[in-house]
């Protein structure tokens, strides 16, 4: 287990709020007055199942991490570090470092299966089904499309495998970013997602921490997610951050 999510299962977001802002229980989760913007009526939610905040009035969100950042004025490491004391844990420098690496690997290796999905959607023959899929079956327009970088990942065994290792990245790095995995028998690896329509699961800055797969070939799951990787954590996950209004 790393750091970050041990500091996450120690430190309870309710109790964490609490001690910045009075939290009502409303139905499964708690709200208040955003302590991010002048309001009169509740529209800051905290959800103790998925341990995430969200302001339906000026749209801040995030985990704890992102609370202590905003409400305090600190950096990333910073928070972490305010987060670590609290519970009671001493930080390793790896466990911490936003450049670290293995973070910066996943972020690019993410950027590029990302622009290869988007161009073979809407760019080359093997997409032009899905985009059918997409835009006359399901409604969606060319500026959603544009919007939330939607891509296709053609349903075949190795076509960003092959793309990957050509740059040159290592076999072993795009495994720990969750787009090849390992073959059960025989050896030999193969792309995680294949025959869905992509969905870049963007951060507030706007790099691609994960994706989100929907089958358009009758494969399944319905829809399959990244694992988790260093960048990526589904449980405290909220979809499309960057581009969120409500």
């Amino acid at each position: 287990m790393d750091q970050i999510t041990e500091i996450k299962q120690k430190i309870d977001i309710i109790d964490l709020i609490q001690g910045y802002v009075p939290l009502k229980k409303s139905g499964r989760n708690y709200k208040g007055l955003c302590p991010f913007h002048s309001e009169k009526t509740p529209s800051f939610m905290v959800s103790q199942e998925l341990q995430i905040f969200k302001c339906f009035g000026c749209g801040e969100s995030g985990d704890i991490f992102k609370f202590v950042e905003k409400v305090e004025g600190v950096d990333f490491p910073q928070a972490l570090e305010r987060l670590a004391e609290k519970a009671g844990i001493k930080l390793e420098k790896t466990s911490y470092d936003p450049n670290s690496d293995k973070r910066k690997s996943v972020y690019e290796l993410n950027n590029i299966a990302n622009k290869l999905y988007q161009y073979i959607l809407l760019k080359h023959p093997a997409g032009k089904k899905a985009l059918d899929y997409v835009k006359n079956k399901r409604k969606i327009t060319d500026e959603v499309i544009a919007k939330f970088g939607l891509g296709y990942a053609p349903d075949k065994w190795d076509t960003l495998y092959n793309a990957l290792t050509k740059k040159g990245f290592k076999i072993q790095d795009i495994v720990n970013a969750g787009l090849i995995v390992p073959r059960t028998s025989g050896g030999g690896f193969y792309d995680k997602f294949r025959g869905r329509v992509m969905i870049p699961l963007t951060e507030l800055d706007g790099k691609v921490a994960g994706f989100t797969g929907r089958d358009v070939v009758n494969k399944d799951p319905k829809y399959l997610n990244s694992p988790e990787t260093p960048v990526f954590h589904k449980s405290s996950f909220l979809f499309a951050l960057d581009k969120a209004k409500v």
